[in-house]
């Protein structure tokens, strides 16, 4: 019995070597990719994909909606324009007053294009974030830990010396002690 096709066609005859298929690719091909570019491409591209990966998890087990809590340039620049008046909101007698000047603060520098970590230090805030590494509800403390953490992740080591003056370090030994989670 014989096959309805040949096998013979699929075969690729001897005069025909891995050589002379690229020089026909690189000459036939107008946008020909050399293997190992192509091969580092992909190998670029599925590192990318497990870094979102990673931080997706990330996210997911931290449950705090990122997405939203990132602001852009032009955000950026109108909160910028009104810290003043967020700053204000430290003298308020309300706690949801505290907890929101905090909130705006994080989101404000939290911004990925160029944070205006100096102006917001200018200000002399420090004392009052660091404040409230002490308060008892934990989302007071997790909105001051989020606020440093962008702080001193500058380059300026006057900033994270001033906040070891003020007594960040016990705070955080503290939080870290009695921490549940």
């Amino acid at each position: 019995h014989k096959p309805p096709f040949s096998l013979n066609r699929f075969k690729m005859s001897s005069k025909y070597n891995i050589h002379d298929r690229s020089k026909y690719r690189k000459k036939t091909l107008s946008k020909y990719r050399d293997p190992t570019d192509v091969r580092h491409s992909r190998q670029k591209n599925k590192l990318q994909k497990k870094k979102e990966e990673r931080l997706s998890h990330l996210e997911k087990r931290r449950n705090i909606g990122l997405e939203q809590d990132y602001i852009d340039e032009e955000q950026r620049d109108i909160l910028l324009g009104r810290l003043d008046d967020i700053i204000e909101g430290f003298n308020s007698n309300n706690e949801k007053d505290h907890f929101e000047t905090l909130e705006q603060i994080r989101k404000l520098l939290s911004c990925e294009c160029d944070p205006p970590i100096k102006q917001v230090v200018e200000k002399g805030v420090c004392l009052q974030i660091i404040k409230y590494l002490g308060h008892e509800n934990d989302d007071f403390k997790l909105e001051a830990c989020w606020i440093l953490i962008n702080i001193l992740s500058g380059i300026n080591q006057k900033q994270t010396i001033e906040f070891i003056k003020h007594g960040m370090i016990d705070y955080l030994l503290n939080i870290l002690q009695h921490s549940e989670n």
